[in-house]
């Protein structure tokens, strides 16, 4: 008898330490906009965030892949933080951004890539600075791709002399232009958007423009994070052809 209840001890210590080394954590997949109540007891968050990719932009385009950050965020118990999941760019829209805000106030920000253009153009992958996109090959392109955002500004759009010069990035958003599929070449999102291509026409496309090339990828934010902190390029894929980046993404676990 005296030995059942030592091996039931032993046991039930097992399990405790099994349940004290379990991490809570928790995944926000699906674009859009949720509000986190920091649990009491709970003092700091650990967090990454996963940006989402651009759009293929159509044919031979791929999309660039958005940007990736993590690091720790100090919370109080009680207050709300507001997770925004940014959707892949597709047809007609660019790629959001995923952060983290208090208040209005962004705490981190995970840019998007830049959509393709169908004549092979990539965008450029969201990042510390987004990167720029390339421009396409063939008929339809003799002007820019849009160039990648900075920490402190937006991608300078791409130049044409046959066409229209794409738009620059702006803070939060990226540069448009007026391509015949809609979104092919646009900047995406970040704390500053990336440049859009420049676009080509010719009598021969009875005015229907064809996107240059790529648009450029959005930058980062990591000045409200603390601790161990990544900023990389590394985030969600881009899509290829007709095909929708990938979403982006929050993980966030539970520290006290």
């Amino acid at each position: 008898m005296k030995r059942f209840f030592i091996i039931l001890a032993l046991s039930c210590l097992c399990l405790v330490q099994t349940s004290s080394a379990q991490t809570n954590t928790k995944d926000f997949t699906t674009p859009g906009t949720y509000k986190f109540v920091v649990p009491k007891g709970i003092t700091m968050l650990t967090v990454s965030l996963w940006g989402a990719g651009g759009w293929g932009g159509g044919g031979n385009g791929t999309g660039g892949k958005g940007g990736f950050v993590s690091g720790s965020v100090n919370v109080k118990e009680g207050e709300t933080l507001l997770f925004i999941v940014g959707p892949g760019g597709t047809r007609g829209k660019e790629g959001g951004i995923t952060a983290i805000r208090r208040d209005t106030a962004n705490i981190a920000i995970a840019a998007a890539g830049g959509n393709g253009s169908s004549h092979g153009g990539r965008g450029g992958d969201g990042g510390p600075s987004g990167m720029g996109g390339t421009i396409g090959s063939g008929l339809f392109h003799s002007g820019n791709s849009g160039a990648g955002a900075s920490m402190t500004n937006g991608g300078i759009g791409g130049s044409t002399s046959t066409g229209m010069n794409g738009k620059n990035g702006a803070s939060l958003k990226g540069g448009t232009n007026n391509a015949k599929a809609i979104g092919e070449g646009w900047g995406g999102d970040g704390w500053f958007g990336g440049g859009a291509a420049a676009t080509f026409e010719s009598a021969m496309l009875s005015g229907d423009p064809y996107a240059s090339g790529g648009g450029g990828g959005g930058s980062n934010y990591t000045k409200g994070l603390s601790g161990t902190i990544t900023n990389s390029s590394k985030g969600s894929e881009g899509g290829v052809g007709s095909n929708s980046g990938v979403y982006g993404k929050i993980s966030v676990s539970l520290g006290r």
